[in-house]
């Protein structure tokens, strides 16, 4: 998304494919799920492989949060597009390990396994674990997520600028616990700032209760409390917690690409051609990051790599402008 433009992509054309190879894409994430599309219609014959019995990934999952339902489109479009597509199958709980992956032969390998929310508080403000996250009663995102109990009083302890911490502070209201929402920032989910989205998130907490502490570290978790300590050098102070949430930073699942790379180094005897990363097995980040990584893997299949500039850069001269790769069409 955004970078038709920059990278002379027409956003419904794709180039057919340059050879006969075939492409094995593991996960079914956003990024799984754009890679395999757009490799089929490329005119590739995919095959898709899913650990789990549905297809969307963290979505499916994430979407559950209150006011993000509407993102499973990222999902059911491509779901849509790829169960029209004669040349891509889907395997379903489809555990691979990197021995498998090679001995089925495919060309193009693609690993779209996702990321992992970190459990010991380790994030942009503290590098390194805090104090007491190993107790029963510290929890994950991905725990909340699959159903975890958790008691009341809750801290939410968010040092990720964008959607989860808040909207798990909802959820968790909605389901009568008294939530407290603690953040190193001067402003809740404060990255929303760029999507217009962080006033009306902040007025939703505050009309569901949720307390809110700004400008505040997580300092350490004890028995039945934590203490936070003021960014700018206030004391530190006691708050109860019978359960924390820790929503800090994630960690790419990239276990498989490291044995598949393992297994190519010491085995010649391979029929690979490209092993590639995308979307959060590469680097934790947005929704459309994992999209525009999955699509972009795609289009490069069987591309030599180009030396110079991949994109065009936006200053230009609109009379001196080139054209556009399919203005002939």
């Amino acid at each position: 998304m955004g970078e038709e433009w920059r990278r002379g992509w027409h956003p419904e054309i794709i180039p057919q494919r340059k050879s006969d190879a075939k492409v094995l894409v593991v996960g079914a994430g956003p990024a799984g799920l754009e890679a395999a599309r757009a490799s089929a219609q490329r005119g590739y014959d995919v095959t898709l492989a899913e650990s789990s019995r549905e297809l969307g990934g963290h979505l499916n999952r994430l979407c559950e949060l209150p006011g993000l339902g509407e993102w499973l489109r990222v999902r059911d479009w491509r779901v849509g597009q790829i169960q029209k597509m004669a040349n891509l199958e889907i395997y379903r709980e489809s555990h691979l390990d990197a021995a498998e992956v090679l001995e089925f032969g495919f060309e193009h390998v693609i690993i779209a396994t996702g990321a992992h929310w970190r459990n010991d508080g380790v994030g942009a403000s503290n590098l390194v674990a805090i104090g007491g996250h190993q107790q029963s009663h510290v929890f994950t995102p991905d725990d909340i997520l699959n159903g975890q109990d958790v008691c009341s009083p809750v801290v939410i302890f968010d040092d990720d600028p964008y959607v989860m911490g808040g909207a798990l502070a909802e959820m968790l209201t909605d389901q009568g616990h008294h939530v407290t929402l603690v953040t190193p920032a001067a402003k809740v989910s404060q990255w929303t700032q760029n999507t217009f989205e962080q006033e009306s998130i902040h007025r939703r907490l505050v009309s569901k209760d949720v307390s809110i502490k700004l400008n505040h570290n997580l300092n350490s978790i004890g028995e039945s409390s934590v203490e936070l300590k003021g960014v700018f050098g206030e004391p530190p102070t006691q708050i109860e917690a019978a359960s924390v949430v820790l929503v800090t930073m994630r960690m790419s699942n990239n276990t498989l690409l490291s044995n598949i790379a393992d297994l190519i180094g010491h085995d010649d005897n391979h029929n690979i051609k490209s092993l590639s990363a995308i979307g959060d097995c590469l680097t934790p980040g947005l929704i459309a990051d994992a999209v525009f990584g999955g699509h972009k893997v795609a289009r490069d299949l069987d591309e030599p790599d180009s030396t110079d500039m991949p994109f065009r850069v936006e200053q230009v001269s609109m009379d001196s402008e080139p054209p556009l790769p399919w203005a002939d069409d």
